[in-house]
């Protein structure tokens, strides 16, 4: 099957055609969705990576509270 010439006008109607199809909004949309739960996992996986580290080191929750209520700099524990 032979591919079709298409002329820079043609490119320029198709373009305009696609860009007010309701089918290209709703691809849009989706894949905006799949990638902000997509990242979202990301952060959780940093955050249990870190909570983990915390763990090993001995830090429980109650720990953190004080540390919190004293203002003390978070990052001094690990």
């Amino acid at each position: 099957m032979a591919r079709q010439i298409i002329k820079e006008d043609q490119v320029e109607l198709e373009i305009q055609r696609l860009q007010s199809s309701d089918a290209v909004r709703l691809a849009y949309k989706y894949e905006g969705y799949k990638n902000r739960r997509r990242n979202y996992m990301y952060t959780l996986r940093q955050k249990e990576k870190l909570g983990i580290k915390l763990m090993e080191a001995g830090v429980t929750m109650e720990d953190l509270e004080e540390l919190i209520q004293k203002e003390g700099n978070p990052d001094e524990i690990i």
